[in-house]
């Protein structure tokens, strides 16, 4: 079978990344690695699980493979796996633009009908280890569009097998994977970790979506340097998948985000690598006022966690103290609006000018509570987190929930929003009045009659406090002899 035109694979960058000069900040921006182009085609190769090319080299990162199995449309999957050769693609200047991608023809099929609702999930798949449960999640949960984060295609880890694809298949949707990094075999690699092929994200659909990928400026952990020190060598960096996605019956299309943000680094790092998701979504708002962010921000950096440098790699393990690193993320860059030219609950943090002036929440929300809503649970229940995120924008959310509650399909929970379109943007202005009440550094905080949570919940301080009252046990118990031999010479000189 013929592959359709629209079915060509290329590499897409965001040219900013090439252009990014150095900065003497806590955030260092950085070249993102060298990229390819492959070519697409027939489904002769669909169900080939290697992935390799003729010098070794399993993948190429930044490559953007698309998958077709939706009814009455002819199989769309690349004719050469991710790393062949296949001519020098253009970059994308329509994203450094502030403009959407270019919407690719459709195949001939009947028009879709129109829909008032689109039911939108967010997951984090882990590496597809349990792609089956993944699967049969989804296919219960029925979603028409769909973000996703750790998909493996190749990698002996995951047996091999080929996430973007089987779940495409599975769902009947179209998928774009963007491949974040290649993932290098070596004999240092535990077996859980094993690699040899390629590791990113995607969006699925069930209607049709043109994509893009905009390839991080601020690549905020040097993977290449320093991947081998974490027993996983890699070749890569942070990338978003960016769908424009042709929804029935709206009046524009939607635009949606694949992220998966850094999560060895700190909250610096990531506010910078969010900063230009918000850059793109104000840009592209006016002619695409509806939008939804899908991702894994990683927002780790609490509790136990901060005790770990290898997680929490800047000052804001400390001086976040009384917060979730959710909670601080909608304090600080989702309750703040553009009404003034820079983020001022940011001006103090030493970040660099461009992340200072895009750090701004042009209109999104997220429906679920930033720190009751966990969406990951380790260590036995010691860490606890919401690191997933279903930002709105443009949007009203008339249905939302969990799934893999019991983390049997992933180590994260599924998000999923049921969303129809409020050019009014009421849950945006909702969440700004919620976090009015500001202080002298312009940091939103939530008002106290919400009384949802008082801050000798959060987690750090219910660690220093049980830390507090351990060590004053442990004294009482070491010198308990003294103790109670006061307390008797007491007793007895009463009596006395």
């Amino acid at each position: 079978m013929q592959p359709s035109p629209r079915a060509t694979t290329a590499s897409r960058s965001h040219p900013a990344s090439r252009s990014a000069s150095p900065h003497m900040f806590p955030v260092q921006a950085s070249s993102p690695p060298r990229r390819k182009s492959v070519s697409s085609a027939s489904a002769a190769s669909s169900r080939r699980n290697s992935v390799h090319n003729d010098d070794d080299e399993p993948g190429l990162p930044f490559e953007l493979l698309i998958y077709d199995y939706r009814p009455g449309v002819p199989p769309v999957v690349p004719l050469r796996p991710p790393g062949s050769r296949g001519g020098t693609s253009p970059p994308s200047p329509r994203l450094a633009a502030g403009l959407p991608p270019v919407t690719s023809p459709g195949a001939t099929s009947p028009p879709p009908r129109p829909v008032s609702a689109v039911k939108i999930v967010q997951w984090n798949i882990e590496r597809g280890y349990q792609l089956d449960k993944v699967i049969d999640v989804l296919v219960r949960v029925q979603p028409d569009v769909v973000c996703l984060q750790e998909l493996d295609i190749g990698c002996a880890r995951s047996n091999f097998r080929n996430c973007a694809q089987e779940l495409a298949q599975a769902l009947r949707m179209k998928c774009a994977f963007a491949a974040e990094f290649v993932e290098l075999a070596s004999s240092v690699r535990s077996a859980r970790d094993s690699g040899g092929g390629v590791h990113g994200n995607a969006i699925l659909s069930r209607w049709d979506f043109a994509a893009d990928v905009m390839v991080h400026k601020y690549q905020v952990f040097d993977w290449e340097r320093d991947g081998m020190g974490l027993r996983e060598p890699r070749r890569g960096g942070r990338c978003t998948v960016v769908g424009e996605v042709q929804v029935p019956g709206w009046t524009a299309p939607l635009v949606v985000y694949s992220v998966h943000l850094e999560i060895f680094c700190g909250m610096l790092g990531r506010v910078a690598q969010f900063s230009e998701i918000l850059a793109h979504a104000s840009a592209t708002k006016k002619s695409h006022p509806f939008q939804v962010i899908g991702g894994d921000l990683n927002t780790m950096a609490h509790g136990i966690a901060r005790l770990s440098p290898k997680y929490c790699q800047d000052k804001m393990r400390w001086k976040s103290l009384g917060s979730t690193e959710a909670e601080w993320f909608t304090q600080h860059v989702l309750a703040q609006p553009p009404t003034v030219p820079f983020n001022p609950a940011l001006l103090s943090l030493n970040l660099p000018p461009d992340v200072l002036s895009t750090a701004l929440n042009c209109g999104f929300f997220d429906p679920f509570d930033p720190v009751h809503d966990v969406t990951l649970s380790s260590y036995g229940g010691y860490f606890q987190g919401k690191l997933d995120w279903t930002l709105c924008m443009g949007l009203d959310v008339v249905d939302q929930g969990m799934a893999n509650l019991a983390y049997d399909a992933s180590d994260h929970r599924l998000l999923h929003v049921t969303v129809r379109p409020d050019l009014e943007e009421r849950r945006y202005h909702a969440l700004l009045d919620e976090w009015a009440a500001t202080d002298g550094e312009g940091v939103r905080r939530r008002r106290k009659e919400n009384g949802r949570r008082a801050w000798w919940l959060s987690w750090s301080v219910r660690v220093a406090a049980t830390a507090s009252v351990v060590a004053a046990a442990s004294v009482a118990w070491v010198h308990r002899a003294r103790v109670v031999g006061a307390v008797r010479s007491i007793a007895a000189a009463a009596a006395g």
